[in-house]
């Protein structure tokens, strides 16, 4: 366990990500998080990605790390927002564990590309990585729990491969394609080409 210190504040390191100006940042109504909800199907990723960001606050002890959250929660007028959560270390405990700050800001990321849940990972005012969250969890939060081979048929009919290709991309039998074919289509309720769409709606696949 560690002690977090909750503190409301715009680094640069968030200009860097978002393309928006701290000076456009300051101007824009902080929004309170409080009491609302994350959206559903983003629970799973965002749990994950908030681990990752710890650990790798964790294992920086050196550098000055800024990483920025991204998901949409749910208000209570049923609304959805995005909202950026800043991590940052003000200062370690003896064992060198991060004592924390972290922000939340909204009200101004729906500037932000929309979508699943992601990390974006400042070290030393560059921009390192950005880590995204996988397809399989946000299929876990939609209730839609398709195995990895699902998912990757899935992708290959997205793509517009015949039946036929996939067997040969995926080295299975013909049967076995149309088999987890059926499977997916009773999963999800719905034929293949709308769950495409839906997914792509969601940000769980790319269009």
């Amino acid at each position: 366990s560690y002690t977090s210190y909750l503190m409301l504040y715009i680094d640069e390191a968030v200009e860097t990500i978002t393309g928006i100006s701290k000076k456009e940042l300051l101007g824009k109504p902080i929004y309170d998080s409080v009491s609302r909800s994350i959206v559903p199907e983003h629970v799973y990723a965002t749990v994950r990605l908030s681990e990752y960001a710890f650990l790798y606050l964790c294992a920086h002890a050196q550098d000055d790390v800024v990483i920025v959250q991204e998901y949409n929660i749910i208000t209570p007028s049923k609304d959805k927002k995005r909202l950026l959560y800043q991590y940052k270390v003000v200062s370690r405990n003896p064992s060198g564990i991060p004592l924390l700050a972290y922000g939340h800001l909204t009200d101004f990321t729906h500037i932000v590309a929309g979508g699943p849940p992601r990390l974006s990972i400042v070290v030393n005012g560059r921009l390192e990585e950005v880590l995204h969250s996988m397809p399989e969890e946000i299929l876990a939060g939609i209730e839609i729990p398709l195995t990895h081979k699902e998912l990757s048929v899935l992708l290959l009919k997205q793509k517009g491969l015949r039946t036929k290709e996939i067997t040969v991309n995926l080295r299975m039998k013909e049967l076995s394609i149309y088999s987890i074919i059926r499977d997916i289509k009773r999963k999800a309720g719905m034929d293949i080409p709308p769950l495409i769409h839906l997914l792509e709606e969601k940000g769980v696949i790319q269009p």
